[in-house]
This record gives structure tokens, sequence and C-alpha cells, in this order.
């Protein structure tokens, strides 16, 4: 078993008082999320191999103002998310301060995160808790049809119903826990909107032996995704691991979503995303316009992000990774 460093192991005080929480708000839940499963406005799901971006892409979409999304509130009602959303109003809505008794709750939503964890009140939160509720998955891995066949996808629905209609908005979250079973969420509502965010392989498998040094101390151990190619992938170095990962992972993304009508799969390149953002926002905006998603305004976020594609390894490693990088895109990588 690996084991996270210090920095990142969960607090199990927090652990026992969210669970204990969120189980006596069951009940609530029950009557406030109906049983109707379809939502009344789109859920965005983002799409991608990890360390592809997505983070930022969440705090820009979250500072645009065109969808609301899991807060680092919202994740700790993991279990009850429409009373969860109802007790973050109350608490950070400017509408219902009192005489500014709440005024040191964190509003503002920055664009820093460390492997995917935010600071702040309204950030967004991955809302892994909330997902693996319904899928029995830790980290982004395929599903199997019997697994699959005891999802309580109409709970699932129900819930996410009951959000977009207390927030009256499209709701987008990161939906990459089911990198590898598109097919199966988008056959339970056209509601979905598949956005695959994507990374030049190079930075991505760069910033994936990053996240095994910053998780576990070195770069032996997996992190996050593994794709029905992964005991083939096991079986090498970190190198030809982390290149293989990204490329496996977007491949199977890609595959279903070609499947998709185009309104609802979107490919975002994060090097463009970042030249760029007010093109993908159109993008969105069009996609929901053909969903009748309501009317949004003009884009007024920012012109460009910094693209993170450096190279951050030592010489000598980076050279190596992009010798195994070359070595796959042209065929030449080790046979099973």
């Amino acid at each position: 078993m690996s084991i996270r460093k210090p920095s990142q192991r969960r607090n199990q005080n927090l652990e026992r008082l969210l669970r204990e929480t969120n189980s006596l708000l069951e009940v609530a839940e029950e009557r406030v999320a109906t049983r109707d499963t379809c939502p009344e406005f789109p859920v965005i799901l983002i799409m991608g191999a990890p360390r592809s971006g997505s983070t930022l892409f969440m705090q820009w979409l979250a500072n645009t103002g065109l969808v609301d999304y899991p807060t680092n509130i919202l994740s700790r009602f993991f279990g009850a998310p429409a009373i969860g959303a109802r007790i973050q109003k109350i608490l950070t809505d400017p509408e219902f301060s009192f005489r500014d008794d709440l005024f040191d709750i964190q509003r503002d939503i920055g664009y820093e995160s460390n492997l995917g964890k935010t600071s702040g009140a309204l950030s967004p939160n991955e809302f892994w808790y909330f997902w693996r509720r319904f899928f029995p998955l830790e980290i982004p891995e395929p599903l199997t049809a019997g697994q699959l066949a005891n999802v309580d996808i109409k709970t699932f629905l129900s819930e996410l119903a009951a959000l977009t209609d207390f927030y009256q908005k499209p709701f987008a979250m990161k939906g990459m826990l089911l990198n590898f079973n598109i097919d199966f969420l988008a056959k339970q509502s056209t509601g979905f909107i598949f956005v695959h965010l994507i990374r030049d392989t190079l930075f991505n498998a760069q910033s994936l032996l990053q996240a095994r040094l910053d998780y576990f101390g070195n770069i032996k151990e997996w992190y996050s995704s593994k794709p029905p190619e992964y005991k083939w992938l096991k079986k090498m170095d970190p190198f030809h691991q982390v290149v293989g990962q990204c490329i496996f992972t977007n491949y199977s993304i890609r595959e279903s979503l070609l499947r998709l009508p185009p309104n609802r799969a979107i490919s975002v390149g994060y090097e463009s995303f970042c030249c760029n953002p007010k093109k993908v926002y159109d993008q969105l905006v069009e996609a929901l316009h053909e969903h009748d998603a309501g009317v949004f305004s003009k884009y007024t976020g920012p012109e460009k992000f910094s693209s993170r594609n450096d190279v951050s390894l030592p010489a000598g490693e980076f050279s190596r990774l992009k010798d195994v990088h070359n070595a796959f895109m042209s065929g030449e990588v080790p046979a099973e």
C-alpha cells in the first residue's frame, strides 16, 4: 500500500465528524432532493488526465459566474448537498449578511492550488466524496458492468437536479473519477456536457512525476488515474508510466466523446485555454444555448493565463522523459 506524505494524509477526526454530520442530514436531504432525475439546467463535467489543468479551469469557471460549482464548504456536505447549498448561501451570500456578522469568511476565488486542493470557503472543490457515495472508486479507473449495475443512479441524478434547481443555473464539477465510464454517464442524462481538457503530453507527464514526489515523496508510486493499460504500464519505469498514463487516459476519453453529439462534448487544449480563455467561454455559452440553459453575460474574465509548461525536472530527467515521450509518439514502446 502506498504511503502518503504526512502533509497529504487525511484528518481522521474531521473524517469522523463529517460522516456523523452527513448521516444526521440524510433524512432532511431526502425531503429536499425530490425524485426528479432530470436536472433543470445542464451539468458540465470536466474530464481529462490528472495534472491537465482541471483545477485552474474550475477556478476560472467559478470566477466567470457562468455556473455554480462544488465549493470547499459544499464538499463537507457530500451526503446532503442540497442542504449544504442552503447552508452555504446563509453563511456566504452578501444578501444575507447581517451587520457584517460573517464578513471574515473568505469569498475570493484565487488561482493557486496544491495537487487539486484549493484554499478559501468558496473556492472549487473536487467533490470526490460526493462521487464516491455512488461509484466505488478511490481514483479514476474503469468500472465493470456489474459495478455500474449497482450504482444508485436515481439518487445521484436527483441530488444534481436539486442543486441546479436551487442555484437556477448550470452546475460544473470535475467528473474525472469516471474518465473511463463516460459512456455510462452519457446514457443517464442528456443534460451532461463533457469538457475534455487536454494538456501537452510531455508537460502533463512531467507534472505527474512532480505530483508523485509531492504526494508520496518519491516517483515510484503510482499517482491517480489508472487507464485500461495500467497493468502493462505498471511493469515499466516511472517515465514510461506517466507518459502512457496521459496518452491512454486521453485516448479513452476521446473515443467515448466521439460517440456523443457535438453539443455534448467539447475538447479544450490547456495551452489554448491559457492563451485565450474568452474563446473557451464562448464555446461553453454556445453549448449551453443549445441546451436552452438561459441567457449569459459577456465575458469579463482574464485575457490569458501563464501556462505552466516550463521545464522543472533536472536536465537529465527531463531529457529522459522527452525520449520516452518521443518513443511513444513514434510507436517505439516495449511490447506487452
